[in-house]
């Protein structure tokens, strides 16, 4: 169908009831009405915009009554990673982008909230880093879990509503709208960034293990890998030990995931402890840490 006459047709149409033909023309020359939207001036569609208001409000209620859960939400007694130096610098990406586009901007803040979801359930060993879940379904488990308050995952049911919106039609899509959406979204990041968490950092890693308490005999196929976990409320630090069979992936200073395989179990070790200058007992039983860098 030629685009210029589905134009004016469209035109007409706006002075009556446009919504129900809209709907019909949209149905019926799917192709072309894709075609012409991206001719409509931005913003407009049948002279009218596209106003998400009344959702962008609930997302700004919805975010304030998150971050005021969270603040009062008590510290998880599980592991779970610090916010990252590259994160931080991904708010300042955002605001660049939507400087730039606004449309980009909510791309990467939508991402950057992934992200911290992925995270935080994986340090918690609720996934594994290399399981990818929708975030929908990932903020369903988290906040099954008592990991996140109600309002969270509200807000974030109305936050990717409205990004999906806004992502997938730009054109129509009012633009105090998605700066509403954007600036909520960011406190979203920083509402998501605040829950409490315990962090765990590389001290030392390939320290010798052995099998008895005169450190005479060595454990072969395994290494120890010293943390420093700093409790949820950043009030204590203290050091414990795992075992690894890849020593060479862990970098000290770097902060590191909260995962396992259970398939792999020593029992008794002991080692050497500089911190303390004195022999050490490692574990009775231990798994194998297979926790990864948080970067």
């Amino acid at each position: 169908m030629d685009l210029s006459k589905l134009s004016e047709l469209l035109a007409a149409s706006a002075k009556a009831a446009w919504p129900v033909v809209a709907v019909v023309l949209a149905i019926l020359f799917r192709k072309d009405l894709s075609g012409l939207i991206r001719r409509f001036r931005k913003g407009k569609i049948l002279g009218q915009e596209v106003e998400l208001s009344e959702e962008v409000a609930a997302l700004r209620t919805s975010v304030d009554q998150a971050r005021k859960e969270v603040s009062e939400q008590p510290p998880s007694q599980h592991a779970a990673p610090a916010i990252h130096t590259e994160q931080q610098m991904g708010e300042a990406d955002v605001l660049s982008a939507i400087k730039a586009n606004p449309e980009f901007g909510m791309i990467r803040l939508s991402s950057l909230i992934e992200k911290e979801l992925q995270q935080l359930s994986t340090s918690l060993g609720l996934t594994n880093s290399q399981t990818r879940i929708p975030v929908p379904s990932l903020t369903r488990l988290l906040v099954e879990k008592g990991y996140l308050p109600k309002n969270t995952y509200n807000s974030l049911q109305i936050f990717w509503n409205l990004r999906n919106q806004i992502v997938h039609m730009p054109e129509v899509v009012n633009n105090a709208s998605i700066l509403g959406t954007l600036d909520s979204g960011i406190s979203l990041l920083k509402t998501l960034k605040e829950v409490p968490r315990e962090i765990n950092v590389v001290v030392e890693t390939g320290i010798v293990l052995f099998m008895d308490f005169l450190c005479k005999r060595k454990h072969r196929d395994v290494k120890g890998l010293l943390l420093e976990a700093t409790s949820p409320d950043k009030s204590k630090k203290y050091h414990r030990i795992f075992p690894t069979t890849n020593p060479e992936y862990y970098q000290p200073g770097k902060q590191v995931s909260w995962e396992w395989n259970l398939q792999k179990v020593w029992h008794d070790a002991w080692y050497k402890s500089k911190l303390e200058g004195k022999i050490v007992k490692a574990w009775d039983t231990a798994a194998e840490f297979v926790g990864r860098h948080m970067d």
